[in-house]
């Protein structure tokens, strides 16, 4: 047997023994001991910062910033509107301090004043809702040097020498950085809507009201909200404690130097200009159906979603982002609609479901109280997929040619309109509700309209030409107003009639002037056919 040696030692190799085990988890215990002195030591630090401003160094191209975060009682006594910055103070208003936007200022970031009307509902969103989150702000921070044209600051060729935001890295390449923020003036290009709302805030702790403004920041006599009113209307869940503990809450900002070293002026505010206009470019306004797929709080979008993702007749049939449904489309509503039909056929029952008149914002409602609501809104559509036309739907029939008008060879079938299924919703709702007709009843004459083809929109012999259908363009009628005309009209044919006079004359007058055809002439197609004074144009028989 051979043994082998090293040339070096001239010792005998052996195997890893004991010792070696031991020596090793040695150094691995003193290795991890040296990492927690590192993070005790790194702590230590950290905690000697606590009242400062620590951000994290981010270069895009040529543009430093730093992220970090404030208490919202920082921001609210340290930022400024945008329209504040010094450069805009030959361009405002005397009288309002308003920026005025002229072909001076049109090109320039800041020229867009704040609208004072949002102060009041934003900032009862940080004070009311408990899940509130504002995104973080993009701040401009400049020196008062910034405006002067000082040697010791900008060079012969007006280059500046320096950032105009002071701050002492913490580390050799400079990613973390203590930002010396106490000879600065900072200014949110986006955002002044949120710094508004915590201004608000702290206005409504230290004075005890909030009062509404108008677009300039004038306020409104006799509209406020006071701490009373909050605490008394969350019912207890809101105290004078909790409110006060908001201002020590945390909102992110991105700061960014309004001048960089080796920028001219005129190069700076160019580099201003550009990043609010991304910023603003890339921003997506969410549509009425976006934000009914993410509102968390509205308990009739809450049951609205429950019901689209459980119902049979409504899975994968719903159009989420628009509020309207294109001719050709297979879905049979949208997201928008459906949130509004689980109100039109709530709201009776849930009205405190609805948003408060105080702060225009909607509580989630307790568990057991949705289950119940969303039991409801799918007894709705239980009933509304015995309808024939429905029922074919579901059955694999197309929804775009019911839709469709009956010159295009679709069936011009009013309930596949998201405003008519809003009105089916409230028509049911009313009749029941108020006792006039029970439910079983309401949905077999809806059934037997169904089958008898009294639904058609483009029929001038039915009702529906002309309260929904524009005669002359053949264009759906969307306004608010032609919606309620339908529900009081489905109330009128499901419900045997409208008993009171009164009520009737003014349906009917409506009704008459819906299908108006001669407004010199107070002319209209009656449910013949036949043009008539709008006197004459009767109401059509209930069902």
């Amino acid at each position: 047997m051979s043994k082998r040696h090293t040339e070096t030692s001239g010792k005998i190799d052996s195997a890893p023994g004991e010792g070696d085990s031991i020596s090793l988890l040695a150094d691995l215990e003193a290795l991890e001991e040296h990492r927690q002195l590192e993070r005790r030591a790194l702590r230590n630090l950290l905690d000697k910062k606590a009242s400062h401003i620590i951000g994290h160094n981010s270069m895009m191209g040529t543009s430093r910033s730093f992220v970090t975060s404030v208490t919202l009682s920082w921001a609210a006594e340290n930022i400024r509107f945008a329209s504040e910055l010094p450069i805009f103070n030959e361009f405002k208003d005397k009288k309002t301090g308003m920026v005025i936007a002229d072909k001076k200022t049109q090109h320039l970031i800041q020229q867009r004043n704040p609208d004072w009307r949002r102060q009041l509902p934003m900032t009862l969103y940080l004070a009311v809702r408990s899940n509130h989150k504002f995104p973080a702000m993009l701040v401009v921070v400049t020196q008062s040097w910034v405006d002067d044209n000082a040697p010791d600051y900008w060079d012969a060729q007006g280059r500046a020498q320096r950032d105009s935001l002071s701050y002492d890295p913490l580390d050799s390449s400079g990613r973390l950085a203590h930002l010396l923020l106490d000879d600065s003036t900072a200014y949110a290009i986006d955002g002044q809507h949120r710094l508004m709302a915590i201004r608000g805030l702290k206005e409504l702790i230290d004075k005890g009201r909030l009062a509404a403004k108008r677009k300039i920041g004038t306020e409104i006599s006799g509209r406020a909200a006071t701490i009373d009113d909050l605490v008394r209307e969350s019912g207890g869940r809101l105290g004078r404690g909790h409110l006060h503990a908001l201002l020590d809450e945390r909102i992110g900002i991105e700061i960014v130097p309004a001048v960089m070293r080796g920028e001219t002026r005129r190069e700076a505010l160019r580099r201003l200009r550009s990043i609010f206009v991304h910023v603003n470019r890339t921003a997506k306004r969410l549509s009425k159906g976006e934000l009914a797929l993410l509102d968390e709080d509205d308990g009739f979008a809450v049951v609205a979603r429950m019901t689209m993702v459980s119902h049979p007749l409504l899975v994968g049939r719903v159009e989420i982002p628009q509020g309207q449904l294109g001719e050709t489309s297979s879905d049979l509503t949208t997201l928008e609609t459906l949130t509004m039909i689980s109100k039109e056929y709530l709201l009776a029952r849930y009205k405190h479901w609805e948003a408060s008149p105080l702060t225009g914002m909607t509580m989630r409602p307790e568990e057991d109280e949705l289950d119940v609501g969303q039991s409801e809104l799918k007894a709705f559509f239980d009933d509304l997929e015995t309808v024939p036309s429905f029922h074919a739907v579901r059955q694999g029939a197309s929804s775009a040619e019911y839709r469709a008008l009956t010159s295009r060879d679709g069936q011009a079938h009013l309930l596949f309109r998201p405003m008519a299924q809003m009105a089916l919703a409230g028509a049911i709702s009313d009749l029941v509700d108020n006792g006039s007709m029970p439910r079983a009843e309401c949905w077999e004459k809806v059934r037997t309209a169904d089958r008898e083809g009294r639904f058609t929109i483009d029929d001038v012999t039915l009702p529906w030409y002309g309260v929904v259908l524009e005669p002359g363009s053949m264009k759906m009628r969307r306004q608010k107003s032609a919606q309620l005309l339908a529900r009081r009209l489905l109330v009128h044919l499901i419900g045997m009639g409208t008993p009171n006079k009164e009520a009737r004359e003014d349906l009917r007058e409506k009704f008459a002037r819906s299908r108006q055809t001669s407004v010199e002439l107070d002319l209209a197609t009656d449910l013949r056919g036949e043009v008539v004074p709008l006197d004459q144009v009767d109401l059509p028989k209930p069902w």
